[in-house]
């Protein structure tokens, strides 16, 4: 990322419910993370990635 403020945003389309593994790669290890919500909003967080080395990863169920 150029900017540190800038927040870069994905759209998963789930079809099927089943196991999802989402990792992220921090090459610059600059304090980054992510976070995933349900499609109603906002207020509900499905899951936050967990720090593991220079990978942000989390499996949801």
């Amino acid at each position: 990322m150029i900017n540190p403020d800038q927040t870069d945003v994905y759209k998963f389309d789930v079809t099927v419910p089943k196991e999802m593994d989402i990792s992220v790669v921090n090459k610059q290890n600059n304090g980054m993370t992510w976070v995933s919500y349900h499609e109603l909003g906002m207020q509900n967080c499905v899951a936050c990635g967990e720090d593991e080395g220079n990978t942000i990863k989390r499996n949801i169920i």
